[in-house]
């Protein structure tokens, strides 16, 4: 496996170890997970599906940097999730409620469209390293996520 080239592998890596570091924040800050990497054909993908209060259904769009690619503050990951993305997480979330309703039930009517930025703040090496000694602690622990509630819409 070629991790050390910029290829689609690498940043398949990358990005699942960005949701896996952004699924297990949503859950240490008391969200229930409802599903990871939600699939409907055609329509698009969702990355994280959560939910916290008895109100709202949150979708989360991951976006995964590397030291030098981008800062928290400078948020090139929201700026990634152009609206030609957000109508398909939309979609796809309307998909989703479609097929759940039963499992949603009549209080979850807020639909709420997140990003969540993870930033390492490590090198290529350094994390290729880590991922050759299988040291996904030390991975976590180097990454720092901003969570942007409401990013791209709030909707009842």
């Amino acid at each position: 496996m070629d991790l050390t080239a910029n290829t689609k592998k690498w940043r398949q890596t990358l990005g699942n170890l960005g949701e896996q570091i952004a699924s297990d924040y949503l859950v240490e800050m008391g969200f229930e997970l409802w599903a990871r990497n939600y699939r409907a054909h055609r329509l698009g993908e969702i990355d994280l599906i959560a939910s916290k209060d008895d109100q709202a259904l949150v979708f989360a769009e991951v976006k995964t940097r590397m030291a030098g690619q981008a800062t928290l503050e400078d948020h090139s990951g929201q700026l990634a999730v152009d609206v030609r993305k957000q109508r398909k997480i939309i979609n796809t979330a309307f998909h989703f409620v479609d097929l759940n309703r039963v499992k949603i039930g009549k209080k979850k009517r807020i639909l709420q469209f997140d990003v969540m930025l993870i930033d390492y703040h490590l090198s290529r090496g350094q994390v290729l390293a880590l991922l050759v000694a299988d040291d996904i602690a030390m991975l976590r622990k180097h990454a720092k996520v901003l969570h942007i509630p409401e990013a791209f819409g709030r909707f009842q």
